[in-house]
């Protein structure tokens, strides 16, 4: 007799976000091309950004600064992000880029573009720049409230 297992869903609700990443770099090639293609990226995209979500998690866990931090685990540039205008994938604005990136993805409309303009564009242009911000980021139609039509566009 084996014993009943718990459906995957509730396994992956008490995951922590590291233990999903290594979980999907461990998939096959087809089931990484499958889980990709739901977010519109590569497999090695999503690897990488799943990556770098997992360090960045474990920095805020931590209680680390990640305001001025050089990121040392970077995510993977892709053409999805070019709408960001990011110039470093190594400071915080490329992750929160990627975290807004799957939340359209996901939820089409989130509070996340929200948050950051509240909590990053009240700082001084120079924090902003040091965390890879770029300058009048707040500006770019993809930090702006989605309006009904487009919140289906992606």
């Amino acid at each position: 007799n084996t014993p009943d297992l718990p459906p995957g869903w509730m396994l992956f609700e008490i995951l922590s976000f590291g233990n999903i990443s290594h979980i999907y770099s461990g998939l096959s090639s087809r089931l990484k091309k499958d889980i990709a293609s739901i977010f519109d990226l590569s497999p090695a995209v999503l690897s990488s950004w799943m990556r770098a979500l997992s360090y960045l998690r474990n920095l805020c866990a931590h209680h680390s600064r990640v305001w001025n931090r050089t990121f040392t685990i970077k995510p993977e540039n892709d053409k999805k992000l070019q709408i960001y205008q990011i110039t470093r994938n190594d400071r915080f604005y490329v992750l929160a880029s990627i975290i807004h990136y799957f939340l359209r993805r996901i939820k089409g409309a989130s509070q996340w573009a929200e948050s950051v303009r509240a909590t990053v564009g009240v700082r001084p242009l120079e924090e902003q720049l040091s965390m890879g911000f770029p300058d009048q980021w707040q500006n770019l139609s993809i930090w702006q409230p989605p309006s009904a039509e487009s919140a289906n566009l992606l």
